[in-house]
């Protein structure tokens, strides 16, 4: 739970935001996309997966 705070910190506030309303308040990506006033729930999914990417590269990079 340290890690995955400490990694939220690093990505930034957009990303932690979206990590956040999906994981934690369980939000699905229409409602991330309007929450976020993103395009679409394609636009989200799209973040999602970018930030989730930046998350994996520090890790990998850490180790």
């Amino acid at each position: 739970a340290e890690l995955v705070r400490r990694l939220l910190d690093k990505i930034g506030e957009p990303c932690k935001r979206l990590l956040e309303l999906i994981f934690v308040h369980g939000y699905v990506m229409d409602a991330v996309a309007e929450e976020l006033e993103l395009p679409s729930a394609g636009a989200a999914r799209k973040r999602k997966f970018d930030c989730l990417k930046k998350m994996r590269d520090l890790i990998v990079f850490k180790t």
